[in-house]
């Protein structure tokens, strides 16, 4: 039997519409249901038959999530993320907002005096206010990296995969992340735009920020994206750390 394919096939237990993942040289625990064909074998001995088509697994047959029921669970994740970032630098954003206000008033006046350089000027200082309050993206930041990996170890699966139905795992062995994975996966998803942001304002110059934001940009479009057309439907994070995002059976 080694030489059969990987894939699903009916159950050798016999039990009705039951299919059972084979790895390509034993039978694996991932089964499911669904109605075989009656003169289907029950087990993979005929190559003409073939295994069942259910879509991309893991190599010992999980399903793997779909892109947009990922998009789903990371909008989920978006908004939780949102609201501690909010909850921590309360006091901070009110503080930049009265800074930011103060600053653009001065800036109308240097523009009513007809100040030559008050663009600039406006900038260049717009820009210190950020940089003296880095910590206002770092602290959030180092929260929601271990409290993801504190989700991803402890229960498999970020808040909004939970709730969708969704969790992460290493694609060559099942169960929840090891707390180093679990924190790689987390810096590698939330920390490459933070720590490109950082790099940004803290240059103190535009001529490095625009770029940094750029980056930012690109790799914040092009990482969940991948996962898209990746025949292992893996995202760029997924693909650094070595996991996979599987649907739970329900």
């Amino acid at each position: 039997m080694s030489d059969i394919p990987a894939g699903w096939f009916p159950d050798p237990s016999g039990a009705p519409g039951m299919l059972r993942y084979w790895d390509g040289t034993a039978w694996t625990g991932h089964v499911h249901q669904q109605a075989a064909p009656a003169y289907a074998p029950a087990y993979p001995q005929a190559h003409e038959t073939g295994p069942a088509r259910l879509g991309p697994t893991t190599p010992d047959g999980e399903p793997l999530a779909g892109w947009w029921h990922r998009v789903g669970a990371t909008t989920l994740d978006s908004i939780f993320s949102a609201m501690v970032s909010l909850v921590v630098t309360i006091p901070a954003q009110i503080s930049m907002q009265g800074q930011m206000t103060r600053l653009t008033d001065d800036y109308q006046r240097r523009l009513d005096a007809g100040d030559p350089h008050a663009v600039s000027w406006f900038f260049h200082q717009m820009l210190d206010v950020y940089r003296d309050r880095l910590w206002v993206y770092v602290i959030p930041a180092v929260i929601l990296v271990i409290a993801q990996a504190a989700f991803l170890h402890h229960l498999g699966g970020t808040p909004g995969q939970l709730i969708t139905g969704l969790r992460t795992r290493l694609r060559e062995r099942p169960g929840p992340l090891s707390w180093g994975r679990a924190l790689a996966r987390g810096a590698a998803y939330l920390g490459v735009p933070i720590v490109l942001e950082l790099i940004g304002l803290a240059s103190g110059s535009w001529a490095v920020l625009v770029p940094m934001l750029g980056l930012m940009a690109i790799w914040s479009l092009i990482n969940p994206l991948w996962a898209a057309w990746d025949r292992n439907r893996q995202a760029l994070h997924d693909k650094l750390v070595g996991t996979n995002v599987v649907r739970v059976r329900r």
